[in-house]
């Protein structure tokens, strides 16, 4: 009985730390420092609007990009580079690399630096073709 009773409060206390764990911030979600779009509404929002933002690829080693990406930064050189980021930290950037995890990093990376209108394409370029859209 004794052994039950300890193995039900193991069980419970590895069950509230797994839901505690699962409490805090999701990347791109709530408090994260980006917002997740994916490549629906991405493509909507380059359909639909005129370009008011900085389009970013991260991926290492350079791949083929989607048509009017702005900027070719490795993501593991943001701050080497942030010199060739916009001197204004509202500005929307919109980051992506091949299939979402490069651009995480960089959007985090991004976000130490100040910037605050950060988009990451979730799923990256693999998202994007498999919607059926085109990389040049």
């Amino acid at each position: 009985m004794k052994r039950f009773l300890w193995l039900a409060a193991l069980a419970l206390v590895l069950l509230g730390a797994g839901c505690a764990k699962q409490a805090g911030p999701t990347p791109g979600i709530g408090d994260a420092p980006y917002k997740n779009i994916s490549a629906q509404e991405f493509k909507a929002v380059l359909e639909t609007q005129k370009k008011d933002f900085l389009l970013v690829d991260v991926h290492i080693p350079e791949q083929k990009h989607i048509a009017g990406t702005d900027l070719v930064v490795p993501f593991n050189k943001i701050e080497q580079n942030k010199s060739k980021f916009p001197a204004d930290k509202s500005k929307k950037m919109v980051i992506y690399c091949r299939s979402g995890s490069m651009s995480i990093d960089a959007a985090q990376k991004l976000a130490g630096l100040g910037y605050t209108n950060i988009y990451n394409l979730e799923g990256g370029t693999y998202a994007w073709q498999a919607a059926g859209y085109p990389v040049e």
